[in-house]
């Protein structure tokens, strides 16, 4: 291949931000045809701006884009400085806020062990939870973490409220109310990906791209980024015919780049607050310093919104 077609190829590929994976169903010893697909995940990035949890709790949210009735959890340490122990973990249904449904708590084990440690760099997924999820539903996932000014690695632009208990307050894993959790956070730590088993689905598709894909200048707890009205679209679409349902997964990194390294910060830019404002109908355009950053498609109803423009440098999906 000529270096003209080589460097053609290349560009091509960088401007792909969507990647369609497909499963084939399996026969499992869960019972029926299915298989394990991803129905929610994320990026992981580095802790910045510095975060801690010590001796407490974290309630965050995941909003599964396909049914099925066993799920699992995968937890990732990929930025973490030092082995993070996770003390229990726990999934239920959520009702709001930090509320989630009575009854539904399902405890979460990894190897048949309610503890776990990932070492730096590391990974895991937990055992299958017997928790029916339906398309769309906020799946909460709770996290005692029982050591002392501990470091996630985390993903920053979750653009959804989450909660934790108080530094010291200890294990709530269990606990149904929103009373322990008393702080928030739009940050999603440790928590890497939520597979669920449906003989509905056996393919995702993967938005992986920059802040556009990411959800930079979306709305907070509106679930309104644009894999998000897609996820619906295909619901719609496909309904209940086996095999047809595909679920979305938002792997967006603000800043990303694909190919070559990303300058940090580029040349006579400085992460700022951005002003988002209505141009040509739905296209909203983002500016720092009066200067285009980015353009995406928010809905009508909105007539403009202040987004926080990460210039910081590239980092690593999973």
């Amino acid at each position: 291949m000529s270096g003209r077609k080589l460097t053609t190829a290349v560009r091509a590929f960088a401007c792909l931000s969507i990647v369609l994976l497909c499963t084939p169903a399996l026969a499992d010893d869960h019972g029926g045809r299915g298989g394990w697909v991803t129905a929610w995940g994320t990026s992981q990035q580095p802790n910045v701006p510095p975060a801690t949890v010590t001796n407490a709790t974290v309630r965050q949210f995941a909003r599964v884009t396909i049914p099925g009735q066993l799920i699992r959890i995968r937890l990732d340490n990929t930025f973490g400085a030092d082995a993070v122990t996770i003390g229990k973990a726990s999934v239920a249904h959520r009702v709001q806020g930090a509320l989630v449904a009575a009854g539904s708590t399902r405890s979460v084990t990894f190897g048949g062990s309610a503890s776990v440690t990932i070492p730096a760099g590391g990974g895991v997924y937990s055992d299958p939870v017997a928790l029916t999820v339906q398309a769309e539903q906020d799946v909460a996932v709770n996290l005692y973490i029982p050591g002392t000014s501990v470091n996630p690695s985390r993903h920053g632009g979750a653009v959804v409220t989450n909660y934790f208990s108080a530094p010291g307050s200890g294990d709530f894993t269990a606990d149904e109310t929103r009373t322990p959790f008393t702080g928030t956070f739009t940050s999603t730590y440790w928590l890497k990906s939520v597979d669920v088993f449906s003989p509905l689905s056996t393919s995702a598709v993967v938005a992986f791209a920059d802040s556009i894909t990411d959800g930079t200048c979306s709305t907070l707890d509106a679930h309104d980024r644009w894999e998000n009205w897609l996820a619906v679209r295909l619901d719609l679409a496909e309904g209940n015919r086996p095999g047809g349902r595909r679920a979305i997964v938002n792997e967006g990194i603000g800043g990303n780049t694909i190919t070559r390294q990303n300058l940090q910060p580029p040349p006579g830019w400085s992460a700022s607050i951005a002003t988002c404002s209505r141009i040509q109908g739905s296209r909203t355009w983002c500016s720092s310093r009066g200067r285009t950053t980015s353009a995406v498609r928010l809905p009508r109803h909105r007539s403009s919104t202040e987004c926080r423009t990460s210039l910081t440098g590239s980092t690593r999906g999973g």
